[in-house]
Formats: C-alpha cells, sequence, structure tokens
C-alpha cells in the first residue's frame, strides 16, 4: 500500500478501490456443451462474483509483470487499473466483447437438453446406394460438419422466465433424415410439457 501512495500521492485504499472498482466485470461467459456443440454463453454476475474475477485478473496481470518484486508489480498493475489501463482493464473488456458478442446464445444459460443418452443406431447396416457410403457413415459426416449428434434438438428451458418445452429440427442435418430414436424423443418431449403442464414450442 506504501508503493501505491507512493506513485499516486494518493489515499491507497481509495486507489485500491477504484482499480477493483474499474475491472470488475458485470457479464461473463459461459461454456455450455448442448448436444454436442459448444456455445459461449453470455450471462450477467453479481457484485461479489465480478469482484472476486477483478481480483484474479489483477493479481494474474501483476504476476506477468517484468521484475522479482511482486509487491512493485502488484501496486503498479493497480495504479494502472485505477487509471482505466493495463493487462486486467484488457481482460475485463476483452470478456464484455466476447460476452456481447454471444448474446444470441443467452437462452442457453438455462437449457436443459434431454434424452442425450439416447443415440441413433444402424442394427442392419443400411447401405445408401446413390451416395455408395453406409448410412453410419454419413451421419458420422453430418455429426463432424454441423456439430449436432441428430437433426431434432430437444429440451427445457425458460422463455421471459416462463418453462417451456422445446423441440427443433434442423434441415442441415442429413436433409431432414430422421434417426431411429427421433420419434421416441419427440414423444417424450411432448408427454414431458403435459406432465409439467408447460408450453411447447
Amino acid at each position: 500500500m506504501k508503493k501505491i501512495q507512493q506513485k499516486t500521492k494518493t489515499n491507497s485504499l481509495f486507489v485500491l478501490r477504484q482499480a477493483i472498482r474499474g475491472v470488475t466485470p458485470n457479464i461473463a461467459v459461459k461454456t455450455r456443451h448442448v448436444s454436442g456443440s459448444t456455445h459461449h454463453v453470455s450471462i450477467e454476475i453479481g457484485s461479489t462474483q465480478g469482484k472476486t474475477l477483478a481480483i484474479r485478473w489483477l493479481l494474474g496481470a501483476s504476476q506477468k509483470c517484468p521484475g522479482q518484486n511482486i509487491a512493485f508489480k502488484l501496486s503498479s498493475e493497480l495504479v494502472d487499473a485505477a487509471k482505466e489501463s493495463g493487462d486486467a482493464i484488457r481482460k475485463r473488456e476483452e470478456t464484455h466483447r466476447m460476452a456481447e458478442a454471444n448474446r444470441a446464445f443467452a437462452h442457453f444459460r438455462t437449457w436443459n437438453p434431454m434424452d442425450e443418452d439416447m443415440i441413433s443406431m444402424d442394427p442392419i447396416k443400411f447401405y445408401l446406394k446413390e451416395e455408395s457410403e453406409f448410412y453410419k457413415n454419413r451421419m458420422d459426416s453430418y455429426q463432424r460438419k454441423i456439430g449436432l449428434t441428430e437433426i431434432a434438438q430437444r429440451g427445457t428451458s425458460q422463455l421471459n422466465g416462463i418453462f417451456v418445452a422445446i423441440g427443433i429440427m434442423n434441415f442441415q442435418f442429413m436433409e431432414g433424415s430422421m434417426g431411429s430414436v427421433i420419434g421416441e424423443k419427440i414423444t417424450r418431449l411432448i408427454e414431458n410439457a403435459g406432465n409439467q403442464l408447460v408450453p411447447l414450442i
């Protein structure tokens, strides 16, 4: 704290508070895995969690500074952060930019996929003559290409605070071809919505 006061000629506690306040984020990014795809989801965070991240970023940024004296490095980073500059501030800005860019996936914050353990099988080893390949091989290629395990995605979420059941069919996945368990999954989704008395979309 003495080093901060020496550098700024200002109350060191004031500088510390200003630095933490400046680095504290109010939104962040969380990784969610949904039906074989990975999404970076924008989430709002509370004051306590934001301050925890700010302190972590300040410590991390100070450790990257050249030199051996940790007190000097930390004081330098705190002074920079109080002036809205430095690596910790850039970390906050980068986090905010990423969160803003991924607001389109905000609905995945409450997305709960259903029956992900049910996977379409090919017990008869169906062969597609027109494409000269087995059905299983074609499905594998689309899973890699589209990033989904199959055409239908099902689950529950919230829409404007209202719990809903959602089923989505993605025609890009094998031009709408339905695997062996899709019918069962859709039926379960409808039954779940009825049992829970929630809207079905």
